[in-house]
């Protein structure tokens, strides 16, 4: 960049053409002639292995020079997490993981493939069948757009009938196409949590973040009561079913958090589930959490759910009484259920920056990589970044 610019930085009368033929020189984004003298000094001196481009080298005379910097204490506490590490990268037992699992691209976590709810009796004796089915899509009208601040809304679709269910499982998620042209031969797609309850009929509600480019964003910004969307589902995701297991841990950030709101919605309408639920939830800004004065109420009245609030970026007001800064370490031990509960998993709902960080917390909690169930293609690649290559994974549902 220093090149193109003559040595002295960026220059704002530089013009398009020069910047052009800077470019096309290769010199716009290359490296400093500083940069490529060390480049070529160091590998005339000691190899091109030297350069380590990847970072897959350590430097172990800086590592050996700071590891005499520490108390015994401290370098005991290392060598206990190099030890852990290491046996977490050893050889998995055929036990341990499943044939199925991490054959879906979507699905990594899926010990078979994803199940339909089949009929719902409700408590009158009436039998309400499924709407939707994963083997094709189905045209649904838009009824209403709630708006939840400014860069998200919560759009509500009919079912083809009123007595019909989405036929998901909680924590389930399905697949929504809009056409790209009036032909209907392109589409935008993508994956979807629905926020309601499983046992609301006749009906499912999508809550969706605006992003100033995307197709999708600009396509359910224009649209209005009456027009159709298709639908596809159940595609995969976390399988809940009621009293699967004894507490479930959600860990949530920002739009991330919609199968965590319907988990917490299903099990809050059953009394005869007695699963326990801890929230976390990280947003930017206070308008950014959804349905907080739901989940307030929820907590205030029902003893089985209880959450936790953090604003990453800090508490513009006095008045805020949640935490404040990224979830870290006291946050998960004072609001979560610790690693020594069994019947126990933990869900991760958010951007992977916000995963890996927590994860690695959990790993140093001691949790098991085996109760931490991710959202997301990635899910599975991120729990190996943290607790191993062969690290054993969570299963979709919780199994005994």
């Amino acid at each position: 960049m220093m090149q193109a610019c003559g040595g002295a930085g960026f220059k704002r009368d530089l013009g398009v053409e020069r910047l052009l033929r800077d470019g096309r020189a290769g010199w716009v984004m290359g490296p400093s002639n500083e940069v490529i003298k060390q480049f070529v000094g160091k590998s005339s001196l000691f190899g091109v292995e030297c350069l380590d481009i990847w970072s897959q080298s350590a430097n172990r005379r800086t590592l050996n020079a700071e590891l005499l910097k520490l108390k015994d204490e401290e370098k005991l506490e290392i060598a206990q997490q190099l030890m852990r590490e290491v046996e977490m990268n050893g050889p998995l037992e055929k036990s341990d993981s499943s044939s199925y699992q991490d054959t879906e691209f979507d699905n990594p976590f899926n010990t078979r493939p994803s199940v339909s709810r089949g009929p719902i009796t409700d408590v009158n004796g009436t039998e309400h069948l499924a709407a939707l089915s994963p083997d094709c899509f189905f045209p649904l009208k838009l009824l209403s757009v709630i708006p939840m601040g400014d860069k998200q809304a919560e759009f509500q679709f009919a079912l083809p009938q009123a007595s019909q269910h989405t036929g998901c499982l909680p924590g389930q998620y399905v697949q929504v196409r809009v056409p790209l042209d009036k032909d209907g031969e392109k589409y935008c797609q993508r994956y979807f949590s629905p926020v309601n309850a499983t046992t609301e009929f006749g009906r499912i509600d999508l809550v969706m973040k605006f992003e100033s480019h995307g197709q999708l964003s600009q396509r359910f910004k224009a649209l209005t009561p009456g027009d159709l969307v298709e639908f596809r589902g159940p595609c995969g995701g976390f399988e809940y079913e009621s009293n699967s297991v004894k507490h479930i841990s959600l860990v949530a950030s920002g739009s991330g958090a919609t199968p965590c709101i319907q988990i917490v919605r299903d099990i809050m309408a059953d009394p005869g589930d007695q699963t326990s639920v801890s929230m976390l939830y990280s947003a930017e800004t206070e308008s950014e959490f959804m349905f907080k004065s739901e989940l307030d109420d929820h907590s205030a009245r029902d003893e089985r759910f209880r959450v936790f609030y953090t604003l990453s970026k800090g508490a513009g007001q006095e008045t805020w009484q949640g935490g404040e800064g990224h979830i870290d370490k006291d946050m998960i031990s004072n609001h979560l259920v610790g690693p020594q509960v069994l019947e126990h998993k933990v869900l991760l709902c958010g951007g992977p920056t916000m995963i890996v960080s927590v994860m690695r917390i959990l790993f140093q909690m001691e949790y098991s990589s085996h109760q931490i169930f991710v959202y997301g293609p990635f899910g599975a690649e991120l729990v190996r970044a943290v607790f191993g290559r062969n690290a054993r994974l969570s299963s979709h549902r919780f199994e005994r």
